[in-house]
């Protein structure tokens, strides 16, 4: 409690509000979440600084946003603007909002149908390889990746021909799934 006094105290003197105002001018005036020009604040990405006056109040640009009264309440909250609608926030787990749920699923199953099709190239080259050491660790790697499993052929081993654009073609779908090389 005695923490929030000191803060609203500092938001009240006239060297703050200066250099929030010139800050938020700087970086195009307008929310940086969604687009609004009203109710604007700066919002400190690195809270430590909440403890420390004087670095609180020197704005830097990689360690601070823009962000309208709904998104910064929102952030604190840990919550997300939809990435379709733009208007409403959901909870980091989920796609979207609950009106936008739809139009997510949907282009997640567009990018789940991409990845497949990338994987069905990849297996029409591994096929083409008689035998070799590379198409054996693509494809265990594969199956692996489809269940959801760590990977038990490091992508280290593969020839340097095939491991950039096995690298490509995968990285979205070992990223969704979690799983590292």
């Amino acid at each position: 409690m005695e923490k929030r006094k000191e803060l609203h105290n500092l938001w009240n003197r006239k060297e703050w509000k200066e250099k929030r105002d010139e800050f938020i001018k700087a970086r195009g005036g307008k929310c940086e979440w969604c687009g609004s020009s009203l109710f604007l604040t700066v919002h400190h990405l690195d809270e430590s600084t909440y403890d420390k006056k004087d670095q609180y109040v020197d704005l830097k640009e990689q360690e601070n946003i823009v962000l309208c009264r709904k998104c910064h309440f929102a952030i604190h909250h840990n919550l997300e603007l939809c990435h379709i609608c733009r208007k409403k926030y959901h909870k980091a787990n989920y796609l979207s909002c609950f009106n936008c749920k739809d139009k997510a699923l949907e282009e997640e199953r567009e990018t789940e149908k991409e990845i497949d099709e990338a994987e069905e190239e990849m297996l029409e080259k591994i096929d083409g390889m008689n035998g070799s050491k590379e198409k054996d660790i693509v494809k265990e790697n594969m199956a692996r990746a489809e269940r959801g499993e760590p990977l038990t052929v490091p992508l280290s081993q593969l020839g340097p021909k095939f491991k950039e654009e096995y690298n490509s073609r995968f990285h979205r779908r070992m990223k969704k799934t979690g799983i590292r090389g």
